[in-house]
């Protein structure tokens, strides 16, 4: 099942890469990645429907690891689709103030999830059972109500939530992009992406000890921001997948040596850099 679920999501990221490269808008890219990504979903239930997990330990990791990853990415799409597809005409403020709603939005839906939320971001396993077993959580536990409407043989009581909730992340990163491109009427203030993108070309673990470090020196927003949202700007900005950073920072944490070897390859780089500047 892992190696299914696993070759079927690095197939899908390809074709959605394809799409990137192509000159088009949001509506038109995201409508293209949810003809690709209904369908991988669908491949996926037809397999997992009729595969008998070996233990409780192999469905827990279908429903809490694999699934939600393939799709988190259709509900981000096809939340990217429907935002797209009814944003006004009007002036840049028009625009940030629908953006800056639909952000809201997010904000409410985190903090109704809060409990649950901070379970997944903390790598906790205590509750598995409960929200990633198909004939387990459905009484005394609050459940999204798409639960009582899906397909119990492909659903559990948690794992469309956890896979909303790892699209939001993504969501609010497009979203906040969106309002600093729209920040003024005036073009030539506005902040535009000309020229080849960046893309982050390190690795993911890179990517996730950089942003823990920024976190913990408190520099955006006055030390107000939340880690997740640093992550998913990151994740936007440089158009990289972090997934579940929580459990990469906890396999960093795990080190046996040399905790901060990114940081501390950053700081010697720099350092060189200084003395060869300094010897010209």
């Amino acid at each position: 099942m892992k190696t299914f679920a696993t070759q079927l999501l690095e197939e899908t990221d390809a074709q959605l890469k394809m799409i990137h490269l192509e000159e088009a808008s949001a509506l038109e890219h995201s409508g293209k990645a949810m003809g690709i990504l209904m369908p991988a979903l669908d491949r996926l239930k037809e397999f997992a429907v009729g595969y008998k997990f070996k233990d409780p330990t192999r469905e827990i990791e279908f429903f809490k690891q694999l699934k939600p990853r393939l799709a988190s990415r259709l509900i981000y799409y096809n939340e990217v689709h429907n935002l797209e597809a009814a944003r006004p005409f009007g002036s840049q403020k028009a625009l940030r103030r629908y953006y800056a709603a639909e952000l809201d939005k997010l904000k409410v839906f985190f903090q109704s999830n809060r409990d649950f939320c901070t379970y997944w971001r903390k790598g906790s396993t205590y509750l598995d059972e409960l929200y990633f077993l198909r004939d387990k959580g459905r009484q005394g536990i609050i459940m999204d109500s798409c639960f009582f409407q899906a397909d119990r043989r492909f659903a559990t009581s948690h794992d469309y939530t956890l896979a909303k909730m790892m699209a939001s992340e993504r969501l609010q990163a497009f979203l906040e992009n969106e309002m600093r491109k729209h920040q003024s009427d005036h073009p030539a203030l506005r902040v535009e992406n000309e020229g080849k993108p960046l893309k982050w070309t390190g690795s993911k673990v890179a990517l996730v000890e950089l942003v823990y470090a920024l976190h913990a020196q408190q520099i955006f927003n006055g030390g107000n921001s939340e880690l997740a949202a640093v992550a998913a700007h990151f994740s936007g900005a440089f158009g990289i997948e972090l997934g579940q950073f929580h459990k990469t920072f906890l396999e960093i944490r795990e080190r046996k040596s040399d905790r901060t070897k990114f940081i501390n390859a950053l700081r010697e780089t720099l350092i060189r850099r200084m003395d060869a500047a300094d010897e010209n």
